[in-house]
């Protein structure tokens, strides 16, 4: 009977623990249904965008011309690095920006509003340069690979 007791006690400690880690790490549930690779349907613009969340909170952002389409565009595409953090239902994105008429790096940073339903990422606002040399997004709608 002790033997049960112990064994159950100990279990119990266990999963506290595990909640209690859990609780401090920064990968809560909703930065958890964002990871992997988001990306627009094919054969519907000459340009596809696509972002990736990791784990580590990088967000790849990457915009390259649909090869589906006959004649495809001479374009090399768009790539850029950033940071992510998911807080309370809101995306909050920031990163580095060259502005095109200076080789000068500007910091920048916004917050946004997502939803995931099923397979489908919704987000309200975006842009991978923070708005500096280009407008935001808006409505990015993109689907889970």
């Amino acid at each position: 009977m002790k033997i049960k007791f112990v064994r159950c006690l100990l279990e119990c400690v266990c999963a506290l623990v595990v909640l209690i880690l859990n609780g401090c790490n920064d990968n809560n549930f909703e930065s958890i249904q964002l990871l992997g690779i988001w990306k627009e349907k094919y054969h519907e613009k000459e340009m596809v965008k696509s972002i990736s969340f990791e784990k580590n909170g990088i967000l790849v952002y990457t915009e390259k011309p649909d090869t589906t389409w006959p004649t495809v565009i001479d374009f090399a595409g768009t790539y850029a690095t950033l940071h992510y953090a998911v807080k309370e239902n809101k995306l909050f994105i920031s990163g580095n920006s060259s502005v095109s008429s200076s080789n000068e790096a500007k910091p920048f940073k916004f917050c946004t509003d997502y939803t995931i339903n099923g397979s489908i990422l919704s987000i309200d606002s975006f842009s991978y340069n923070g708005g500096i040399d280009n407008t935001f997004i808006k409505n990015m709608i993109l689907y889970k690979q």
